[in-house]
C-alpha cells in the first residue's frame, strides 16, 4: 500500500467535508453530524490561504483517505487528524503526522498540541509514538449531542526533542519498556 500525503488545495473543500464527515460518523471528533457545509467550505479557502494552516490529505491508490490540519499560533502548531476506518492501523497516521511535523518545523513553531478522547486508544498510541505526552486531562469538557459529557486528553511535544531526556519519561506502552531512540 502505496500513502502519498500532499498539501490540501481550495478545490479540496468537498473532498475535505467527505473525509471530515466520514470520520465525524465514528465518534472520534469532537465535532458531531451533521456539519454546517456552507461554513466548512468557506472555512476550507481560509485554511488553505493563510501561513499560519496548513491541511494535508493523504491518499492511497488515488482514493483519499485522511488528512491533518495544523494551525500555527503564538510558536504552537494545534493538530486535528482523522483516517477512515479501513485504513487505520496502516500507516496512514504515521505518514501524515510526519508530514505535519515538518510543516511545522519550517513554520518555525517550538511545539506541537493536540486533544484526543480518552477511549482513542489507537491514536494515543500513535501521538506517542511520536513522543506526544499528555499535559493536561480536560474532564467534562465536550457535551456530545447525546447528553454524553466526554473527557479530552490535551497531549503536546516540543518540536525539537531532547533524545537524552525523552527516553525517561516515555514509555512505549505495547512493550512496557522504555525506549530510547
Amino acid at each position: 500500500m502505496e500513502i502519498r500525503v500532499r498539501a490540501a488545495t481550495r478545490d479540496d473543500g468537498r473532498l475535505w467535508l467527505g473525509l471530515f464527515e466520514s470520520v465525524a460518523v465514528d465518534g472520534w471528533l469532537g465535532s458531531e453530524l451533521p456539519l454546517e457545509s456552507t461554513k466548512f467550505l468557506d472555512g476550507i479557502h481560509e485554511w488553505v490561504s493563510d501561513l499560519d494552516r496548513a491541511v494535508q490529505i493523504a491518499e492511497v491508490d488515488g482514493l483519499a483517505v485522511g488528512w491533518i490540519s495544523a494551525h500555527l499560533d503564538d510558536g504552537a502548531v494545534d493538530l486535528g487528524m482523522g483516517i477512515l476506518e479501513g485504513y487505520r492501523g496502516r500507516g496512514v497516521g504515521t505518514a501524515l503526522m510526519t508530514a505535519a511535523i515538518e510543516w511545522a518545523e519550517q513554520a518555525g513553531a517550538s511545539r506541537l498540541v493536540l486533544e484526543v478522547f480518552p477511549h482513542n486508544e489507537a491514536a494515543i498510541r500513535l501521538y506517542r509514538k511520536f513522543r506526544f505526552t499528555e499535559i493536561e486531562r480536560r474532564v467534562g469538557a465536550h457535551r456530545r449531542r447525546s447528553g454524553e459529557v466526554w473527557d479530552g486528553i490535551v497531549m503536546a511535544r516540543p518540536i525539537k526533542i531532547d533524545w537524552d531526556g525523552w527516553h525517561r519519561d516515555y514509555q512505549d506502552p505495547d512493550s512496557k519498556i522504555s525506549r530510547r531512540l
